[in-house]
């Protein structure tokens, strides 16, 4: 696991695929990791030189005490500009969503192609979709535990339309990636 250091912290990332490719990087939701982009990473690195990073406060990155929004765009484009592109494409799921969108709107052109997954309009970012779909179920983020938080988030994301079956297929599927990569989320605290 290669770490760089920029905007006075260390960030942890793994790479995937031809570093010829073209470039894209993952960028994580809360109560996440990189990790959690590997099995998006390993089927997209036949196309591009994959990075999939832990954003400031998670995984093996440094945890500062308080850090914004704004950080964790800036985090993104140092990463870019490390890695040694002028240009990448990024794709963000739900926090890394909201880093990513920031990230583009003040990068100056350095990203060029943007896939935003569980995005919110009109939000700065202080409005946790996972804050809220656990307060539904009468939880709290910074409570419940990971098993419950990965629970809720799963009923959230269902069809009524998937099958049995396929949901079935999907769990085993990310329960034997977890396996493979498994790596503590974030403490109670760090939630």
């Amino acid at each position: 696991m290669p770490i760089i250091e920029t905007n006075h912290i260390h960030i942890a990332y793994n790479t995937f695929g031809n570093p010829d490719a073209p470039p894209l990087f993952l960028v994580h939701g809360l109560t996440a990791n990189r990790t959690s982009m590997f099995p998006l990473a390993e089927r997209l690195s036949t196309h591009f030189h994959v990075f999939a990073y832990d954003c400031r406060g998670h995984g093996h990155s440094s945890k500062p005490a308080h850090y914004t929004l704004n950080d964790h765009a800036q985090d993104l484009l140092a990463l870019i500009r490390a890695a040694g592109y002028r240009q990448a494409a990024v794709f963000g799921l739900s926090m890394g969503s909201y880093i990513a969108a920031c990230a583009a709107a003040s990068s100056g052109g350095a990203i060029d192609r943007l896939v935003l997954v569980v995005t919110k309009p009109n939000d700065d970012g202080s409005g946790s979709s996972v804050a809220r779909l656990l307060k539904a179920e009468g939880l709290d983020l910074g409570s419940a535990s990971e098993e419950e938080t990965l629970t809720v988030i799963q009923q959230a994301l269902w069809s009524p339309s998937t099958p049995p079956a396929r949901r079935d297929e999907i769990i085993a599927e990310k329960n034997e990636c977890s396996r493979r990569w498994r790596m503590p989320i974030l403490s109670t605290a760090q939630r």
